[in-house]
């Protein structure tokens, strides 16, 4: 699974910079690529952004599928899955599951709103997925492992939103996090309440420095334990 999340563009992210970012995370020939949420951020206006030809090379053997996060809901979330329809190769995954099939067995790719503004409804997402059959969660928020109400199994849930910290300090984490939790879900794997979660630290940083948190793409294999 190729993961990138937080592009906030046109917020001060040149065009080239993602291009290369989506380049290199196809270069890894993944099986899906996820974009968990916030791609577009405007600040001071209301316009969505063109996205011709910032998402091109996107491309998985199982399909390219993407989250909205709080930014694409504060900006325009309807008329940003349009565009993105309209000019990525991005599908909409919110309250829904996919299935990936390998030598006979499946694993579900699920995704849901986003926590702070849109709709999040996971019993929805995987109201078909039988229940030996593995689910990965696509959420921009990570604090939904912990707010989760709904049992339902998740197996993996994978996350934005935190940018990492943004100001790492090694020994204490993130300064800046997002979250109900503080730097528990700034980066990395952590166990969550409800399932396990991987926070990418993300591309961008919304105008905000970066120290010992550098922008991140993240590559995530599964192996089988059988």
């Amino acid at each position: 699974i190729a993961l990138l999340a937080d592009i906030h563009y046109p917020r001060t992210l040149h065009p080239n910079y993602i291009k290369s970012a989506v380049s290199l995370a196809t270069s890894y020939n993944p099986d899906v690529m996820v974009f968990a949420g916030d791609i577009c951020d405007q600040k001071h206006s209301k316009i969505v952004p063109s996205l011709k030809g910032l998402f091109d090379s996107a491309s998985a053997k199982d399909g390219v599928w993407g989250t909205l996060g709080n930014h694409d809901h504060w900006l325009d979330a309807p008329a940003i899955r349009k565009e993105l329809a309209r000019s990525t190769p991005i599908q909409m995954i919110e309250n829904r599951a996919i299935t990936v099939e390998r030598g006979g067995q499946a694993m579900a790719i699920g995704g849901v709103g986003d926590l702070w503004c849109g709709v999040v409804d996971v019993p929805k997402t995987f109201s078909h997925t039988p229940p030996d059959v593995t689910r990965i969660l696509v959420s921009h928020n990570p604090d939904l492992a912990e707010d989760l109400k709904d049992p339902v199994r998740v197996d993996l849930q994978i996350s934005g939103h935190m940018h990492g910290g943004q100001i790492y300090v090694p020994g204490y984490g993130g300064l800046l996090h997002p979250s109900k939790y503080g730097n528990k879900f700034c980066q990395g794997l952590v166990k969550g309440k409800a399932h396990p979660v991987y926070t990418t630290r993300g591309l961008h940083s919304t105008g905000r420095v970066r120290l010992n948190c550098p922008p991140a793409i993240t590559i995530i294999t599964l192996r089988s334990l059988a």
